[in-house]
């Protein structure tokens, strides 16, 4: 935490391996160590830590990893010699991997070898120490306090170990926030300090938490999982229900009373209130961590010139939509028009089956829809998909805020599309079912690309329900059109320096009333680039898929783009462009 990057640095180079290895090649032994490198640093980002073991795999020995290595831990301390052995670390994989010659791989490795390289880069860019303190251990919609309720409310037990590995990770909350509390007063001690607004959101949200105290629904979630395992007797279960509260209430709540202290002594009238760009190298920064979220290959300002023409098209195509048919659009902005469903299960499988036509084939994919617990839905958290380990043999989980609007408005329906068919769960899958490749199905993490695909199927999903190809197209041009200025607004924030003022400005120059700019302000300039990964990623796509559509004309076809998006997982955009390419050549 003292670098914004560097603990997570050797973790961030794991998370780029790929590759299926072929027999033939320019030089078989080059080929032969580059498959040890790669399988060695997959063994090395599950055993790193214990959070990366148990979302990796289930049964760690099959992988060369002796569970009992791994301490249970929420992670390292952030101390700075904590920090120089990830430094450390890092140099000695980079120095290992610069020593392989690409052109002696096969094109498969050389894929690998090109992900490797491109987030190595990345790596690097963000060591820099003037980066330090920047980036917020707490923040109102990414910091630790709103990630603590999701991580414990769906703790899975695969194990009966499980449990108590959990218990002692509830045992860990204390020291933990300790320690990025200590982190957070030295940013402001550097001038650093996140601004009142944000302050204010993370210690009523915390509150909350406290107030709540041992009636809080991550405890009863906890123990109604432990009551579900099976295996155990039930004074076993009880002992475990037991030690969990004890630990809930000795360690957890105890740390958010914590935050709700030391951030409440911490907060000044001179903390910043506006964004990246007003603090020192706070633009540069943003620079970096605009290509982080999204894995784009544009600068900002040539992403910026991107969204400023999508809005564009997007508001044109919907004006004239508009007054073609003035019904689809007062439908719109009414919510008149709803889905047939009234439940998810049934919508999930309508949806399994249209992909079937436009998306390549998958197997059966088990699942279960559960409801958030109340402190995440309080967080507005509309749904989210949990990634499973790639030995996984349970039901993979959607997450579901079951207050968030009706079953069967759009915007539920769009929701499900995201986080199931043929969005995440049926993305991740496609990678484990097509892509037999154990780096690739653990370790890979390109925001952009996945939040980015998961966009792009929700709109066009809306095909599946039969509503009225105007209503259908105003749906997607008028929320493409509001997510670009959003993004634009993240941009304008925090490489431009904008204030409440140019931001509210920006909105009516553009269409928008919001009445009162402060909550979408205080959003933005809160969690820098929270947004980038789904509306600029989905950008990058919407680009590549018209000129595929350009290109080919009669010859383009869905299942046959869809499949070249898919082809190498969450990968960034420069890799993903060449798969496009690829499929306009083969198809002209």
């Amino acid at each position: 935490m003292k670098k914004s990057v560097i603990l997570s640095l050797v973790l961030t180079l794991f998370l780029t391996l790929t590759g299926c290895q072929k027999k033939n090649g320019e030089d078989p032994e080059a080929q032969k160590k580059f498959d040890e490198f790669v399988n060695a640093e997959f063994v090395d980002y599950i055993s790193s830590s214990y959070f990366n073991l148990h979302y990796s795999v289930i049964d760690a020995e099959k992988y060369g990893v002796n569970r009992d290595d791994v301490e249970v831990t929420l992670g390292d301390d952030f101390s700075d010699a904590a920090i120089q052995k990830a430094l450390d670390e890092f140099e000695e994989t980079k120095k290992e991997f610069k020593a392989f010659n690409r052109s002696a791989l096969n094109a498969d490795q050389q894929l690998t070898y090109d992900i490797i390289n491109y987030q190595m880069n990345l790596s690097e860019e963000g060591i820099n120490d003037k980066f330090d303190y920047i980036s917020n251990a707490f923040s109102p919609m990414q910091g630790l306090q709103a990630q603590f309720p999701t991580i414990f409310s769906d703790f899975v037990f695969y194990t009966e170990r499980d449990i108590q590995d959990m218990i002692t990770l509830m045992k860990d909350v204390s020291r933990y926030v300790d320690d990025a509390l200590s982190y957070t007063k030295k940013q402001k001690e550097q001038g650093y300090m996140m601004s009142n607004a944000s302050a204010d959101s993370i210690i009523e949200y915390c509150n909350k938490i406290v107030e709540n105290g041992e009636n809080s629904s991550i405890l009863t979630a906890l123990s109604k999982n432990i009551n579900d395992f099976e295996g155990i007797d039930e004074n076993t279960k009880n002992n475990y229900i037991a030690q969990t509260k004890e630990a809930f209430t000795q360690s957890f709540l105890p740390a958010y009373q914590n935050i709700v202290d030391t951030i409440t002594a911490l907060k000044s009238d001179d903390s910043n209130a506006l964004g990246l760009a007003n603090v020192e190298n706070g633009k540069e920064y943003y620079e970096y961590l605009f290509k982080a979220k999204t894995a784009s290959n544009k600068s900002v300002a040539d992403a910026e010139k991107a969204l400023k023409s999508l809005a564009q098209k997007s508001i044109a195509s919907a004006q004239k939509i508009a007054q073609k048919n003035p019904s689809a659009y007062d439908d719109y902005y009414e919510g008149t028009t709803k889905t047939n469903y009234t439940d998810f299960d049934t919508m999930l499988k309508d949806l399994n089956t249209w992909s079937k036509e436009n998306f390549p084939t998958i197997n059966d994919v088990p699942y279960n829809i559960q409801a958030l617990p109340e402190e995440t839905a309080n967080n507005g958290i509309a749904a989210y998909y949990m990634t499973s380990p790639i030995d996984n043999t349970h039901p993979d989980v959607i997450r579901v805020n079951m207050t968030s609007g009706n079953v069967n408005d759009i915007s539920t329906f769009k929701t499900i599309a995201h986080e199931g068919f043929p969005g995440h769960m049926y993305q991740m899958n496609y990678v484990k079912q097509h892509l037999d490749n154990n780096y690739l199905n653990t370790c890979v993490n390109m925001l952009g690309y996945s939040e980015g695909y998961a966009t792009y199927v929700e709109f066009e999903a809306l095909e599946s329900i039969g509503i009225n190809a105007n209503l259908r197209e105003l749906y997607r041009d008028l929320e493409v059109y509001q997510n670009s200025l959003v993004a634009l607004m993240d941009i304008g924030i925090h490489y431009h320096g904008w204030d409440k003022a140019e931001t509210e400005k920006f909105l009516s120059d553009n269409g928008l009333s919001v009445g009162s700019v402060d909550a979408i302000y205080d959003q933005i300039q809160g969690d820098p680039g929270a947004f980038l990964s789904y509306y600029v990623g989905y950008m990058e796509i919407r680009e590549l898929k018209d000129k595929a559509e350009k290109d080919l004309g009669s010859k383009f076809t869905e299942l046959g783009f869809n499949t070249a998006l898919l082809e190498s997982g969450t990968a960034p955009f420069s890799i993903v462009q060449q798969n496009i390419e690829k499929y306009i050549k083969e198809n002209k």
